[in-house]
């Protein structure tokens, strides 16, 4: 089946392994040794090192964080320990090739071994989120705002959050491929207007907005319901009785109420 998926004149190749003593999944390889199973972290031959640069633009906070959490992983993944210690150190490589120092990763390394050994309850206090976009700047702005923090704190007058410093949170900044490049082009869906007037404004083949009446001043439309019902009589008296008398919908006593001659109506008619 494979092999006949292989033939289709696509780029996309697949494979198949087939084994009664070793299975991948995901980033895991398990297998069977001397009776027992065990496990190690694993990686496809495919796979390339796309860990994130050292020099990249990302807080340096994340930057450093990422091999302890690589660490913990391959720890996690492994149980013999010299097949653990193979990978740390190719983990290692993994991090040198893209910019890493070996201080970092050496002080990363070793919270991760007493991280590994020490499991604690870690119970952080809620604090104010500051959120602003990340730029080259953003360290200073964060070092500014902790440094001149106990000025809010000092105002009774705001919530009991402001008395502890806030947790500073980035947002993503525009990069290369957002100014080159739309993902999501809002004026190809975006309703454009034909005219720039503002306000309710009649199209042209619509039926309801055949009764639409322009008016410049709220005050006319408003009072303008009350004048045509004061001419609908004589507008009714001009019309033709077969336009006027509709089957079902109007009656002899519907139109009597606005006919001329007929009186003043009583709520008790109108409700008839």
């Amino acid at each position: 089946m494979v092999e006949f998926i292989n033939q289709l004149p696509t780029p996309i190749r697949m494979t198949a392994n087939v084994s009664t003593e070793r299975v991948q999944f995901l980033d895991v390889e398990l297998s069977v040794e001397d009776h027992r199973m065990v496990y190690c972290l694993y990686s496809k031959p495919t796979d390339r090192n796309t860990i994130l640069h050292y020099n990249s633009a990302h807080p340096k906070n994340l930057i450093k964080s990422i091999p302890k959490a690589q660490f913990l992983r391959v720890m996690r993944n492994n149980s013999k320990e010299t097949t653990k210690r193979i990978q740390l150190q190719e983990m290692k490589m993994k991090f040198l090739d893209r910019g890493y120092s070996e201080r970092v990763l050496d002080k990363a390394l070793e919270e991760a071994e007493e991280n590994a050994t020490t499991l604690q309850d870690i119970t952080e206090v809620p604090k104010l989120i500051f959120p602003m976009t990340f730029h080259s700047k953003s360290q200073k702005i964060n070092s500014i705002v902790k440094r001149n923090w106990n000025m809010l704190a000092c105002d009774n007058s705001l919530p009991k959050e402001f008395k502890q410093s806030p947790r500073i949170c980035y947002r993503r900044n525009r990069n290369l491929k957002d100014i080159l490049m739309k993902t999501d082009p809002v004026e190809s869906y975006t309703e454009q207007k034909i005219t720039q007037v503002r306000g309710s404004v009649r199209c042209l083949g619509c039926v309801t907005c055949s009764h639409m009446v322009p008016a410049r001043k709220c005050r006319v439309r408003v009072r303008s319901p009350r004048l045509t019902v004061k001419r609908a009589r004589i507008l009714l008296a001009a019309l033709p009785w077969s336009q006027v008398n509709i089957p079902g919908i109007h009656g002899n006593d519907d139109v009597n109420t606005l006919l001329p001659g007929s009186g003043r109506v009583t709520h008790a008619q109108r409700r008839r």
